[in-house]
């Protein structure tokens, strides 16, 4: 008799491991979905407001770790200002580049990371 209690109780402690494996292992696939979909899936730029007088905010999305470069460039190729030199995790970040200090005028924003490069164009008027 006690050996059939021990039985059933061994069952139930087994049953009760199992559940409770089974809702970690659920959670983990939640948290791993929830993460996977707030994490950018691609490399992006964009610059606000454009035209702008004389701060710009520059977001960029990251999907992988990696060293990022961001730049601004005159008409005429020049590098004027390091706006971001660092690594970064996968996310959404930005950056401000006040060009009090430039005239008016076509500017670009570059972006470079682990092989890719995006440039996009902005305007000051003063």
């Amino acid at each position: 008799m006690m050996e059939a209690v021990l039985f059933g109780v061994a069952q139930m402690y087994i049953q009760i491991i199992t559940v409770h494996q089974l809702l970690k292992m659920m959670e983990v696939a939640i948290l791993w979905l929830l993460i996977k979909n707030l994490l950018p899936q691609k490399f992006a730029l964009s610059s606000y407001p454009n035209p702008f007088n004389p701060v710009v905010r520059v977001s960029f999305a990251i999907p992988e770790m990696g060293l990022v470069s961001v730049k601004i460039f005159d008409i005429r190729g020049r590098e004027l200002a390091v706006l971001s030199n660092q690594n970064y995790r996968p996310g959404y970040y930005s950056v401000n580049w006040n060009a009090s200090a430039y005239s008016s005028g076509v500017y670009f924003i570059s972006l470079k990371t682990n092989g890719t490069t995006i440039t996009q164009k902005i305007l000051l008027l003063k």
